[in-house]
């Protein structure tokens, strides 16, 4: 990613802080808030300095808020016929960090960045389907946070 060290200083910092408050969220709306701080850090920066590779995750991470989102609202407003899995904010929180510690590496971006999209779109309904069917296995192998290790 060919961006200064000072802004890729300003996302490290930024991700740490958002990814250990997305620790302690009680739950997927709490975690989708302190999520947004990274796809709107990358925002500002690439306001700054452009690069696509930015720009890339920008588009990825706001659209899978977006579909995570969407979920929330829908269960808010009591449609419950999918509701996201128990084991969704292990998985998150695993992706994040991921996305957070190998964000300056391509392979290691892109691949956190892939997973990011299966989890939201396990959110909607067809994703649901997929996911009951053993299509999308993102759970896979993910404890619920009761279960100890």
């Amino acid at each position: 990613m060919n961006i200064d060290n000072k802004y890729k200083e300003v996302l490290t910092k930024e991700f740490d802080y958002a990814y250990e408050k997305m620790k302690t969220a009680a739950d997927p709306e709490e975690m989708l808030y302190y999520y947004t701080a990274f796809f709107n850090m990358i925002n500002r920066i690439y306001n700054i300095q452009f690069s696509e590779d930015l720009l890339f995750a920008f588009f990825t991470m706001q659209n899978a808020n977006n579909f995570i989102s969407e979920r929330i609202q829908l269960i808010k407003s009591g449609q419950r016929q999918v509701d996201f899995d128990e084991r969704f904010g292990v998985k998150f929180l695993e992706i994040i960090k991921k996305l957070k510690d190998g964000f300056f590496h391509k392979t290691q971006r892109l691949s956190a960045l892939q997973e990011l999209v299966t989890l939201a779109y396990a959110t909607t309904g067809n994703g649901y389907y997929l996911t009951g069917k053993g299509e999308i296995n993102i759970f896979k192998g993910v404890k619920k946070i009761t279960e100890k290790s």
